[in-house]
């Protein structure tokens, strides 16, 4: 409805996907694995992007689930699961070599695009890393 919960500025919300935040980005800066709490495909638009994702360490299937509702219900699903691993576990999967690829990757990849950005003021910065 007009000016209701539901205005997206004329979008549906049920057609919006994908979208994602510097917040988001912020992860792959500090190495860290990345699960969003979000919109649909945002993982996939995130991949998309040339970014790798950790499904050795969470299930990404809830990113095509079209309701927002069973959406959040399977990642909160996938939180608990998470919580629920022997710490040990975690750090084994953290430290593998494949994980530690994929965080180097992105962590590289995410450098190259701020040093390209050409609305980054402090792109100086990052060039030294």
């Amino acid at each position: 409805t007009p000016g209701g919960e539901n205005d997206w500025g004329g979008y549906e919300h049920s057609s919006l996907t994908g979208f994602i935040t510097e917040k988001t980005f912020k992860a792959f800066y500090f190495e860290l694995p990345l699960l969003c709490v979000g919109l649909r495909h945002s993982h996939q638009h995130i991949s998309g992007l040339g970014f790798k994702l950790f499904p050795e360490i969470f299930d990404y299937s809830f990113d095509n689930i079209h309701d927002d509702g069973e959406r959040m219900e399977a990642i909160k699903e996938v939180l608990v699961n998470y919580l629920e691993t022997p710490l040990i576990e975690i750090h084994e999967k953290f430290f593998s070599p494949q994980v530690q690829e994929k965080i180097k990757h992105n962590k590289k990849l995410i450098t190259l695009m701020a040093n390209n950005d050409p609305f980054n003021i402090n792109a100086q910065h990052f060039k030294r890393q």
